[in-house]
């Protein structure tokens, strides 16, 4: 698989797993949906800070975000008590 793609896919997954549309992703991390749409199906990249920030939302690394399989994360669940 390759990387952008893998990517693509991690990125749809997570947002999936937190529950966010593209819009919703989009709006936190500053770009419009339609590019969160492209980075899903693999024909754009991120920057490096978008890359960043998108990791950072999640609260993973990048080097997760970019090569493992986060395709096993269905839902995500927080304890907001702790926050």
């Amino acid at each position: 698989m390759s990387e952008e793609i893998r990517l693509g896919k991690n990125i749809r997954c997570l947002r999936k797993a937190y529950g966010e549309t593209q819009e919703q992703l989009g709006e936190v991390i500053g770009v419009e949906k339609n590019t969160i749409s492209y980075y899903e199906n693999g024909k754009r990249e991120p920057d490096k800070e978008t890359l960043t920030a998108i990791a950072s939302h999640f609260m993973i690394s990048v080097e997760e975000l970019m090569f493992c399989d986060l395709s096993e994360n269905d839902k995500i669940n927080f304890d907001y008590k702790i926050f």
